[in-house]
């Protein structure tokens, strides 16, 4: 190898030295070693086949140990080009502290003088900022920029400098971890029989100092924070941790989730909705309700109008049931026996959250149960619903009529009574009561519930 080397110094010499005027040997720290051709009287390996030896004409002698030499060219002296050099990605990252590296590409023709990498929290860092310098025998791809701070983001790129001047790499970017703390948000499950809802929260990390709190939070609004009701745990330990809340209204919704807070601040786990509910309805398809059978849209229409239909009678009453949702073109509205199915037919008009609720009062029994009957024959007194309604609504109505199989106000015979009932009640006030009202008509008429 090192005859090779003497043997290719030795053609390029004799083809360059006319033309050529400098010999410049790059070492491998990236220092470059430049002789005047002119000056060059001879140059041999030495006897141990280890150094390259450079006799002058002035009988000077410079030995260069060959392992230490990466490579030869000649120039014509004019040294003048900037070193080139690349950014690499960043491999480790911290909460004030990361990782990442660089690649000479080119020394640019002289001795490299610096290099390493700059930051800035601002675009286009320059050496005239923040720098760490390396050599050419570190790793240079295990290069640690320090004293950042956390969950800031900076830029950075390579820099190296030699006899030209400075030239830069491509520019990078990162953001440090945040120093706040990381918590989870396990779980918040009502139990129907406490009233209560169970919670479990997971504290990861206290992030850059001491946890000075954690716990929940919760609100009846999206975003609960540590202003609304709170329940601070007892320690400030890493891992899992529980809290019941007790006495939940099952009138609201409630939105909860884990907090922590250190001397950075405070961090929010997922949000988890928690709906008070009475009862444990379902539902399933079946027969024609199928997306193939009544299209993409309608179906949509109607499961949308079940699940809601869902929601307020498992919020608002005890029953239990799997109701099966049958879907036929020849009904021309809706209809429902008692515990027994609910058939929808193709008029949209009908495929409503109030007309849904409507039939599974007929399927839970009101209309359809002889107890029920046997009440409207005698005048439709019902003493728990009656005193419900004149609750609910103020004394704007005093009781319940019915005929035939229905009963107003808030049966929703008619899709406009919702949103449009005399009394003034929203969409939303309506269903409630509509629910709570055919629970209320049960304790009355005494039909089962499961």
């Amino acid at each position: 190898m090192k005859k090779q080397l003497l043997i290719i110094v030795a053609i390029f010499f004799a083809i360059s030295v006319s033309a050529q005027k400098t010999l410049n040997l790059y070492k491998n720290d990236l220092s470059v070693l430049k002789f005047s051709t002119e000056q060059i009287d001879s140059i041999k390996v030495s006897n141990e086949q280890t150094k390259l030896d450079i006799y002058q004409s002035d009988e000077s002698l410079t030995n260069v140990t060959l392992s230490e030499i990466d490579s030869i060219n000649f120039s014509d002296g004019n040294l003048n080009n900037l070193a080139s050099i690349k950014t690499l990605g960043v491999t480790q990252i911290s909460f004030n502290n990361i990782i990442m590296g660089l690649e000479v590409l080119s020394t640019g023709g002289s001795s490299v003088a610096e290099m390493g990498i700059c930051w800035n929290n601002r675009k286009l860092p320059t050496i005239n900022r923040s720098v760490v310098k390396v050599t050419p025998d570190m790793d240079l791809t295990d290069i640690k920029l320090t004293g950042l701070e956390n969950n800031t983001t900076y830029y950075a790129r390579a820099f190296i400098k030699n006899a030209r001047g400075v030239s830069y790499g491509n520019e990078l970017s990162f953001t440090t971890k945040s120093g706040m703390p990381i918590i989870q948000t396990i779980s918040a499950v009502y139990n129907r029989t406490s009233k209560s809802a169970y919670c479990v929260g997971n504290l990861v990390n206290a992030g850059t100092s001491e946890i000075t709190e954690h716990g929940f939070c919760w609100s009846t609004k999206s975003g609960a924070t540590i202003n609304d009701s709170k329940k601070v745990m007892d320690n400030t330990a890493l891992g899992q941790y529980n809290f019941t809340i007790e006495d939940l209204n099952i009138d609201n919704d409630y939105f909860v989730r884990a907090y922590a807070t250190n001397a950075s601040g405070t961090t929010y786990g997922k949000e988890f909705r928690v709906i008070p509910v009475m009862g444990n309805i379902t539902y399933h398809f079946a027969g024609g309700a199928t997306p193939e059978y009544m299209g993409e849209a309608k179906f949509k229409m109607l499961k949308q109008a079940m699940d809601s239909a869902c929601y307020y009678f498992n919020k608002y009453t005890g029953y239990t049931a799997n109701i099966r949702v049958d879907h036929h073109e020849g009904v021309p509205t809706a209809e429902a026996s008692y515990r027994g199915q609910l058939k929808f037919g193709a008029n949209e008009r009908y495929l409503f959250v109030g007309t849904a609720m409507h039939e599974m009062a007929h399927y839970f029994g009101s209309g359809t149960h002889w107890k029920w009957i046997e009440y409207q024959d005698s005048g439709f007194n019902l003493p728990v619903a009656n005193a419900l309604v004149n609750e609910l609504t103020n004394g704007y109505y005093t009781k319940l009529s019915a005929g035939g199989y229905h009963y107003w106000p808030f049966g929703c015979n008619q899709r406009e009574e919702v949103g449009s009932d005399p009394g003034g009640f929203s969409n939303e006030k309506y269903l409630r009561i509509m629910a709570k009202l055919v629970w209320a008509m049960q304790q009355d008429c005494g039909w089962r519930i499961e």
